[in-house]
């Protein structure tokens, strides 16, 4: 053990080598491990799912479509369900490939984030921002593991912020952010707002690091995207979706009760969130640092040149957490984002405590100065295992994904089927999208028609009545009493769907 320790001390770039892959393997493990055995979620994944299906199905790119017929309810540009398709694209339409480019997203986001901390701070600081990042319980909510467009949006606006911190020192670079928030722009529409408003702060600051040259180029680089799909798009059906797309994701999300499934909370409720997921923890390590960092240090203790990366990550954090915070209508998954501000101030944060223990160090002085610094370090670690336990547990222990067709027998039985849809009345309805989403796995066709139209059609086709519960125990009486009333054979139920035969 001595050996391996004087090995690792005497080569100190073999170290962090190491420890970067250990890291990397571990981040592999939280987004993939049992990535396609987990339940697909109704609303944003299973739609923009069953969209995505739709546009390989029909060989168009640029319009969504719901039930293959233009969608203007989820209104967010086509980027959205480009994630979906190049996973399925890949490996094939089912859960994995459905998400396997969101985890991409994920490794691609940790890799930014290492090379962004380790150009402005070290390698101490790389590792340790990059694993509070890896860790976050939230990663696995409405993002990285799941098919939503949030993946790709962080992915794009984090790349986007790393070219603007670059940027002041390297004008021409301020185009490839603009670049990079203009995707993430045709990811989520209006979301990227209050970031745009803050990469503009950053330009107004640096204002005298760029040229026009630079400022023109930045413009276009960002407008290249935008138009191009705009153009398609308006092609493909004028302004309707524009109108669809202002009316709902814009002003639906600044009226109260003006989006479906939105709600109006108060101002407080995202830190319920982050007590929910245990961001509250790191938080806490970060204000206590800053509190110490005064105390002990002064004003100045934040002021150095090596800070300012810190600084500026800290002003990101506080002002788009907050501004979505005074959002009317919210959603847990908004303040999102805002984290992957927070995981490059915690790398810097543990980067002062380093440079604070080595500057006690170089003063020989009493062993309780280095208690301040040791303790900032001791809070980022535990963290840090806290937050890869939770990870752990969150791979291993999931929701596995229960449906009627894929149960048992991987739904190849179904491959290629014709189902029926109706509601427990007996009449035409859509299934839950979730169970619609894997209908379009299976090449499947769903027909709406009434309980009477089935029973007198001739092909060979199978019914699914949707019901409004999916507790097992109340599903199993309706099922069986729906089948005796329409004189069907019932097949099995699961998850709020029954399947039957005539």
């Amino acid at each position: 053990m001595t050996s391996i320790l004087a090995f690792f001390t005497r080569n100190r770039k073999t170290l962090e080598y190491t420890l970067a892959s250990l890291l990397f393997m571990l981040a592999a493990f939280n987004v993939f491990f049992n990535l396609g055995t987990e339940r697909i979620r109704s609303w944003d994944e299973a739609r923009h799912g069953v969209s995505s299906c739709e546009m390989m199905e029909t060989g168009d790119y640029i319009v969504n479509t719901y039930d293959y017929e233009a969608d203007y309810w989820n209104v967010k540009p086509v980027l959205s369900f480009y994630n979906n398709i190049i996973g399925m694209k890949l490996f094939g339409r089912n859960i994995f490939g459905f998400r396997f480019f969101s985890a991409v997203s994920y490794l691609i986001v940790a890799a930014l984030m290492y090379l962004l901390l380790r150009k402005e701070a070290g390698a101490a600081a790389a590792l340790v921002g990059t694993a509070a990042f890896a860790v976050l319980p939230t990663n696995w909510v409405h993002s990285f593991r799941t098919g939503d467009p949030d993946a790709t949006y962080m992915m794009f606006l984090f790349a986007s912020f790393v070219f603007l911190w670059f940027s002041a020192r390297k004008g021409w670079m301020l185009a490839l952010s603009m670049f990079f928030m203009g995707l993430a722009f045709l990811v989520k529409s209006f979301h990227v707002g209050i970031h745009g408003i803050l990469a503009l702060a950053f330009v107004i600051i640096n204002w005298k690091r760029y040229t026009w040259r630079d400022l023109a180029l930045a413009v276009v680089a960002g407008a290249i995207p935008v138009l191009t799909w705009a153009g398609f798009r308006y092609h493909a059906d004028g302004l309707s979706f524009f109108q669809a797309m202002v009316n709902l994701d814009l002003l639906g999300r600044l009226e109260e009760g003006g989006l479906e499934g939105h709600k109006y909370l108060p101002w407080y409720e995202y830190f319920l969130t982050i007590n929910h997921y245990l961001i509250i923890i790191p938080l806490s390590v970060l204000l206590t640092a800053l509190a110490l960092g005064f105390y002990f240090r002064g004003k100045k203790c934040f002021s150095s040149p090596d800070d300012a990366l810190g600084r500026w990550t800290l002003l990101c954090f506080f002002v788009s957490f907050t501004a979505f915070a005074f959002c009317r209508v919210k959603l847990k998954w908004y303040i999102f984002p805002s984290l992957l501000y927070f995981s490059v101030a915690f790398g810097m944060l543990f980067h002062f405590a380093c440079r604070w223990l080595q500057e006690e160090s170089s003063m020989k002085r009493n062993v309780l100065f280095f208690l301040p610094p040791l303790l900032i370090m001791t809070g980022c670690l535990v963290w840090l295992g806290i937050g890869e336990g939770k990870a752990i547990r969150n791979a291993v222990k999931i929701d596995a994904q229960h449906d009627v067709l894929t149960d048992d027998h991987g739904g190849d039985a179904y491959r290629g089927g014709v189902f029926y849809s109706v509601t427990s009345e007996g009449v035409p309805g859509f299934p839950h999208q979730k169970f619609l989403l894997v209908i379009r796995f299976l090449d499947a066709k769903i027909v709406l028609k009434s309980v009477e139209e089935y029973k007198n059609a001739t092909d060979d086709a199978f019914l699914v009545c949707s019901f409004d519960s999916t507790d097992p125990e109340s599903i199993r009486p309706q099922a069986e009493e729906f089948a005796s009333r329409h004189a069907l054979r019932l097949i099995r139920y699961v998850n709020g769907e029954a399947l039957f035969q005539r």
